[in-house]
């Protein structure tokens, strides 16, 4: 059995919790260690300056999704693919059961990382470390106008929570799935009665009257998936990594991809254009590659704004 892990390890029986892991006997059942970004730009060099670190799967048992396995650490340069464990190592974690926090208020050059490994209890994390615990869905009452495309919104977080907004009604979350801590995007069917989900690892869930085309989660991906878009019939979707390899499911058409082309900056998000003939995809740097039918307008890549972009939207 894994020590102290809030887990047993599984094996010929199923793993099960460990109650006796929140005990005053355990001095590091939570723990917060603050990573200076100098160190992961310097131990991992070909990244450049640091951009995201980001946890790509988990194990699927515990808080966050459970321990993390695999990890992507993004740069202006270049990313790097490491196990959880191999970050831990290099870091100087306590184990690779954590979650990743944001910049410390007190010393704004560091990176947060704070874990909670258990399933019985969630600690408060120290003043300086950023809160990891997620809200869980926003139940709303079905009385009201009938669900369009203007009167209400889904809004979900990494580990897969639904907070449901308006007219619209929440038809399931990814908490407890394998997807939890690592939901990418979020697309609504065509009727607003369902909706799909996908993971950085390709995984996709749907709920409501949203149908399964298929995911990309067995397949070998040279990069994360960050972003996804259904067809207007709503009987197939895109999913597009942030190398511009597009995975099509369903009656989603291939179009292109810049897959097999050198990016300055990865790409972060994916539209569909009306008639789901083509798309636009967008990198971190406001560059846009338009496929299919879908047209080039411009782009803000070479503007002010030293903020990366992060979406984008068809009219």
């Amino acid at each position: 059995s894994a020590s102290t892990g809030g887990y047993t390890a599984g094996g010929t029986y199923p793993a099960v919790p460990d109650l006796g892991d929140s005990v005053a006997a355990n001095p590091v059942h939570s723990w917060t260690v603050e990573v200076p970004v100098s160190d992961i730009e310097s131990t991992l060099s070909s990244i450049g300056t640091l951009e995201q670190v980001e946890v790509t799967e988990r194990n699927g048992l515990g808080q966050f999704g459970g321990r993390a396995e695999d990890m992507e650490v993004v740069g202006d340069e270049g990313s790097v693919s490491l196990s959880g464990d191999q970050f831990a190592a290099d870091f100087g974690l306590r184990s690779d059961w954590f979650e990743i926090g944001g910049t410390s208020s007190t010393a704004p050059t560091t990176s947060t990382t704070t874990t909670v490994p258990s399933t019985t209890t969630t600690s408060s994390p120290p003043p300086s470390a950023t809160t990891t615990t997620s809200p869980g869905p926003t139940e709303v009452a079905p009385p009201g106008p009938p669900l369009g495309p203007d009167n209400g919104y889904w809004v979900v977080d990494s580990e897969g929570d639904v907070a449901a907004f308006g007219a619209a009604k929440s038809y399931g979350t990814a908490a407890g799935t394998s997807l939890a801590g690592i939901v990418r995007g979020m697309v609504a069917t065509p009727d607003y009665k369902g909706y799909w989900m996908v993971g950085s690892n390709g995984g996709v869930l749907a709920f409501g009257d949203a149908n399964w085309y298929g995911s990309a989660s067995k397949l070998h991906l040279a990069k994360r998936v960050v972003g996804m878009a259904a067809t207007p019939d709503g009987r197939g979707y895109w999913l597009v990594a942030s190398d511009g390899g597009i995975f099509a499911f369903g009656d989603a058409g291939f179009y292109g991809s810049t897959g097999q082309l050198h990016l300055n900056k990865p790409i972060v998000g994916i539209a569909a254009t009306p008639d789901g003939r083509g798309y636009w995809l967008v990198a971190a740097n406001g560059s846009v590659d338009n496929f299919g039918d879908a047209s080039y307008f411009g782009t803000p890549s070479g503007t002010d704004s030293q903020l990366p972009v992060s979406a984008i939207a068809g009219t």
